[in-house]
């Protein structure tokens, strides 16, 4: 999916999906939009954090992107973040 394909899919399913159980007990709490190459993921993250969210979209511009669940557990020292793949929600439910 390109970008923008990306944020219209959060729009689609984001009132279905988030609270929703994913493991363990965990909830989905938010919707991230990354690269579909998980290898990639964590160069983007990089960029954001290092440049911002539009310059790392100009630099990830010609990837394909996914939709991602994000669950956070905060039972240890620190906060531990899972991600799962949401692409196809809607041809689940």
């Amino acid at each position: 999916m390109t970008f923008e394909e990306s944020v219209s899919k959060c729009e689609q399913i984001k009132s279905y999906v988030i609270g929703l159980p994913i493991k363990k007990g965990k909830r989905i709490t938010s919707l991230f939009i990354g690269p579909t190459d998980w290898d990639r993921m964590c160069d983007y993250m990089n960029v954001q954090n290092q440049k911002g969210h539009e310059i790392a979209r100009i630099e990830f511009a010609d990837e394909s992107f996914s939709v991602y669940g994000v669950s956070v557990d905060n039972s240890g020292s620190y906060p531990n973040y899972g991600l799962v793949l949401l692409d196809d929600f809607d041809k689940m439910i």
